[in-house]
């Protein structure tokens, strides 16, 4: 396949190895889109835990994403000519600086033949102002991406932007090999960044009554993320909990020791306080993994076959039991491999950006 090579200028306060699931999806999807032929330069923050993307070339270029770093941004935007500047938000590493969106209405001034585009990951669980920042600035993008059409609930854009939803694949590489079964234990578990919408507080409780019913251990794997105070809280209650003795906290993993762990699960829970939501990494990275998963729906409860995910009502902690209880019974399913997924992520976002520049269809040839 041929492509014309669309110059590309992509925004990310956060990459790899900086803890956020923005960053992991940026690297992997820019490594992605640079494979089919793009040119991708990645402008993102001063930090030196930021690691080489394959394909992309990095300019770290803001120290804290505030006003002062304005004319830094620029000028590594600018330095590659782009024909795109593609904006990745809300990232952990932008730290609530007014920095990202603020470039937007700059960059149509002073480069006003680029087109600018914005990923927009969440939108509707943002704090009120957080909101008003986006509805402020979003306008000034000729194009909206969303992995789900839901979040943009309430952001009232003009009829002349174009938004397209393209979904997640999941950031981490299923490590393969037999999952774990030389234990009599059941081991239930979750993985990602703790955080009051995942529902953790109520899968300790649901998890009491499962260890109760049949010998079983709460795995709570991965890196907790960036609210202490949230995670300590989460920490406490397992201690408190009637079988705090059964539930392990992994903390921060590499990679493949990560999808090892996750290898290991009889079942995966994930009990979103507002119900599964198609920007979930988490469950991306569930499935890909061949896990038996049960999370949380705002509709009605039902059981997928074809996702092998068993869905209850958030806060219904005996529900929540119950469906535990019963995914001991269902198998792994072969792990899949990320990588088709993100051939397919990356054809959509080139087919955007042809759309934008006026030129051909990305996938001819």
């Amino acid at each position: 396949m041929t492509i014309e090579r669309p110059r590309v200028a992509m925004i990310s306060g956060s990459l790899p190895e900086m803890p956020c699931g923005v960053g992991d999806y940026t690297a992997r999807m820019a490594t992605a889109v640079a494979a089919l032929g793009a040119d991708v330069r990645m402008v993102t923050s001063l930090d030196a835990r930021i690691e080489s993307i394959r394909g992309v070339t990095i300019d770290r270029a803001a120290e804290s994403w505030r006003l002062r770093d304005v004319p830094h941004l620029v000028r590594a935007i600018r330095r590659g000519r782009p024909e795109i500047v593609h904006l990745q938000y809300p990232t952990a590493g932008y730290r609530h600086g007014l920095a990202p969106g603020l470039l937007l209405p700059l960059l149509r001034i002073l480069s006003p033949r680029t087109r600018i585009l914005v990923t927009l990951h969440e939108y509707v669980h943002l704090a009120f102002l957080h909101r008003l920042y986006v509805a402020a600035t979003a306008p000034w993008a000729q194009a909206i991406i969303t992995p789900d059409a839901a979040q943009l609930r309430g952001l009232h854009l003009p009829g002349r932007i174009v938004v397209v939803e393209i979904p997640l694949a999941s950031n981490i590489e299923p490590a393969g090999g037999a999952s774990r079964r030389d234990s009599s234990e059941f081991i239930v578990g979750t993985w990602g960044f703790l955080r009051p919408d995942k529902g953790i507080d109520r899968l300790i409780d649901a998890f009491a009554a499962v260890a109760t019913a049949r010998p079983a251990r709460l795995v709570i794997a991965g890196d907790p993320g960036p609210d202490d105070a949230y995670a300590n809280e989460i920490r406490a209650r397992a201690t408190a909990s009637p079988v705090g003795d059964r539930i392990t906290f992994t903390g921060r993993l590499p990679a493949p020791e990560l999808s090892e762990a996750l290898a290991g699960l009889d079942v995966c829970v994930l009990p979103y306080v507002g119900g599964l939501e198609a920007n979930r990494g988490t469950y991306a990275t569930a499935r890909a993994h061949g896990l038996p998963i049960v999370t949380t729906t705002t509709g009605e409860p039902r059981f997928d076959a074809e996702s092998d995910t068993a869905f209850v009502r958030p806060g219904d902690r005996p529900a929540l039991a119950r469906a535990i209880l019963e995914a001991s019974v269902r198998s792994h399913r072969p792990q899949s491999d990320p990588a088709d997924a993100w051939r397919s992520i990356a054809l959509r976002h080139v087919e955007v950006y042809r759309s934008l520049v006026g030129g051909p269809d990305a996938t001819r040839g």
